[in-house]
């Protein structure tokens, strides 16, 4: 089977893969030619496999696909590796679990405040007190 790239670019970005499981891959996405070595976003997602006229292959999320058919967030902003880590590792642990649409919920509202700010989560205090509205 033909394994993910290392390295691409896509949309004028370079995508490095950061670190891996057999299902779960992290892609830091570099900036622009003005800023190479500056990561703009991260990438989390669940890997795919297909075996189409390109043989047996694994692949990543397309963009209209990108959390829609299965797992997938991008983190980006000043606590973007606060945030894609422990996604990457609740992906990794439960990729097969019949119940990881309510558990990316929790995620969500601890990691994100996503349904439930003011949980006292640290990292939301920290953003909302560096978030000016």
């Amino acid at each position: 089977m033909k394994k993910l790239k290392t390295e691409f670019n896509k949309h004028g970005a370079r995508y490095v893969l950061k670190k891996r499981t057999d299902r779960v891959a992290m892609y830091y996405v570099y900036g622009s030619q003005s800023s190479p070595d500056y990561v703009t976003h991260i990438e989390v997602f669940i890997i795919r496999t297909v075996d189409d006229q390109y043989g047996f292959r694994e692949i990543i999320p397309s963009d209209s696909r990108f959390g829609t058919t299965s797992p997938a967030k991008a983190f980006c902003g000043k606590f973007k590796y606060q945030q894609a880590e422990p996604f990457y590792e609740l992906l990794s642990e439960h990729w097969n679990d019949e119940n990881l649409g309510m558990l990316i919920g929790e995620y969500e509202k601890e990691y994100l405040g996503i349904g439930a700010p003011g949980l006292g989560n640290p990292l939301l205090k920290e953003i909302a007190n560096t978030t000016k509205i």
